[in-house]
C-alpha cells in the first residue's frame, strides 16, 4: 500500500486520513498536505509515472499528459520566456485531452481514490468538472452523481458519457447551492463528497505538472500563472515545487501567480488589500462573469496552506482582465497557435500580458481546442439523469 501520511500546517501534527475526511484531526483551518518518501518514479505512463506520489495503490486506464508548448511570438505578446502547460486538444502537438482541461486528470485520480475507499461519489461543477467526470468515470467501478447549475447545463459536452455517472441539474442555483446540496446529498452512508481541492487524490495528481516540468527542463520555472476558480491548480503545483525542494531534487520553488476575471474577483481583490477575508457577493456570479468556471465563492484561498499563504511565501501576485481584454488575448493566442481557448484560458493569457516577470515562466493553459474536438469527435451536450428545484429533490435520486 502507497506510504503517506498527512501534515497539518497549521499545528504540524502529522495524522493518516480516513476516507474522504482530510481534516487536521485537532479541528485546525487548514489544508493539510501528503508526506511522501522522497521522490520516485515507476515505469508507467502518464500521471502514473509518479504512483509513489499520489495517494493510491494502483494506476488506471488513464495516460494522458498536457504537452509542453513553446514560442517566440508568444514570447513577445506576453514579454517573457513562457513555456506553456498544454491541457487541452490539438493532436497537431501531440495534445488528446477530450474535456480540453486538466479536470480529466484531477477526476482519474479522484476516482482511482474512490474505488479503493469502497465509496461512490458526489460533487458539484460548473463546467469542466462536470465533464470530467461524466466522461471517466466509466474507469472505476462505482457511482458518481454529478451537481451542475441549469445556467452552465449547456455548456457541458462529451464525447462519451460513462453509464455510472449521474448528471443532476439544479433549477435557478448558483455554484455554491450546487456544492451545499451536493454536499447534502452525502449524508447517504454509501456517498462521499469528492472535497474539490481539499481532496488530496485531486491536488496531487495536479502536482505531478511541477514532476513533469523538472523532469523536462531538470529545474522549476521562476515563475507559475494560472488563472484560478478553486486555486487547485496552483496550490497543487506549489506542493508538487515544494515536495521536489524538500527532498533535495531542486533548490528553487517557483513564485505563484493567480488571475481572475472582472468583475468576479474575490481572490483578487483580498489579496491586493493585504486582508485574508474574502469579500462577500449578493449576487450569481455567474449571471455576470464571462468565464463561468472561475466563479467559485470558496475558493482555497483564507485557510492556512491556502492561496494567501502560498502568494505570500513565493512573493506571487494576482491579477485581473476583462472579458474585453480576455477575448482580445484569445484572438491573439489564436492567431499564434491556431488553437481556440476557453474564457478562463484567455483570461491567464490577458492577466500575463500585464505582468513584467524576468526569468522562466510556466503558464497553464487549461481549457482549449473545442472547435477542434467538435469537428473530429462530435461531443454532445449530455442530458440530465435528473432535474430537481432544491435539496427536496434529492429523494428521486437513486
Amino acid at each position: 500500500m502507497t506510504d503517506f501520511d498527512l501534515k497539518c500546517p497549521e499545528c504540524n501534527s502529522f495524522f493518516k486520513t480516513d476516507r474522504f475526511s482530510f481534516n487536521c484531526p485537532d479541528n485546525c483551518d487548514s489544508l493539510s498536505n501528503t508526506v511522501y518518501q522522497g521522490f520516485n518514479v515507476v515505469e508507467e505512463e502518464g500521471i502514473w509515472r509518479y504512483l509513489p506520489m499520489l495517494p493510491v495503490d494502483k494506476s488506471n486506464n488513464y495516460n494522458k499528459t498536457p504537452v509542453f508548448l513553446e514560442n517566440q511570438r508568444f514570447n513577445e505578446l506576453v514579454g517573457g520566456e513562457v513555456v506553456i502547460a498544454f491541457h487541452g486538444y490539438h493532436p497537431e502537438v501531440g495534445a488528446d485531452l477530450d474535456t480540453c482541461t486538466f479536470k480529466e486528470i484531477e477526476a482519474v485520480c479522484s476516482l482511482r481514490y474512490a474505488m479503493e475507499q469502497g465509496s461512490d461519489l458526489a460533487l458539484a461543477s460548473v463546467g469542466n468538472t462536470a465533464n470530467a467526470f461524466l466522461r471517466y468515470t466509466h474507469l472505476e467501478d462505482i457511482t458518481t452523481y454529478i451537481f451542475v447549475p441549469e445556467k452552465t447545463h449547456i455548456d457541458l459536452f462529451c464525447v462519451e458519457k460513462s453509464d455510472n455517472a449521474k448528471l443532476v441539474v439544479i433549477e435557478d442555483a448558483s455554484y455554491s447551492d450546487a456544492q451545499e446540496i451536493a454536499n447534502q446529498f452525502c449524508s447517504r452512508p454509501d456517498v462521499s463528497y469528492d472535497g474539490g481541492g481539499r481532496n488530496i487524490a485531486r491536488r496531487d495528481s495536479l502536482s505531478t505538472l511541477a514532476y513533469q516540468y523538472y523532469e523536462r527542463y531538470n529545474n522549476l520555472p521562476d515563475h507559475y500563472f494560472q488563472p484560478i476558480g478553486s486555486g487547485t491548480g496552483a496550490i497543487a503545483f506549489y506542493t508538487g515545487s515544494k515536495r521536489l525542494n524538500d527532498v533535495g531534487v531542486v533548490n528553487k520553488i517557483p513564485k505563484i501567480h493567480i488571475a481572475q476575471n472582472n468583475p468576479f474577483t474575490p481572490v483578487v481583490d483580498a489579496w491586493n488589500q493585504g486582508t485574508r477575508k474574502l469579500p462577500t457577493y449578493d449576487y450569481n456570479p455567474l449571471d455576470r462573469t464571462y468565464a463561468k468556471v472561475l466563479t467559485n465563492k470558496n475558493p482555497l484561498y483564507s485557510t492556512t496552506g491556502g492561496l494567501y499563504d502560498i502568494l505570500k511565501s513565493t512573493g506571487g501576485s494576482a491579477t485581473t482582465a476583462t472579458k474585453r481584454e480576455a477575448e482580445k488575448a484569445g484572438e491573439k493566442f489564436n492567431e499564434i497557435f491556431n488553437i481556440d481557448l476557453y474564457p478562463a484560458a484567455e483570461v491567464g493569457v490577458a492577466s500575463l500580458m500585464k505582468k513584467k516577470l524576468d526569468g522562466k515562466i510556466l503558464l497553464n493553459i487549461t481549457g482549449a481546442g473545442r472547435k477542434k474536438l467538435k469537428k473530429d469527435l462530435n461531443p454532445t451536450t449530455p442530458k440530465p439523469d435528473y432535474i430537481i428545484n432544491d435539496k427536496s429533490g434529492l429523494e428521486e435520486i437513486k
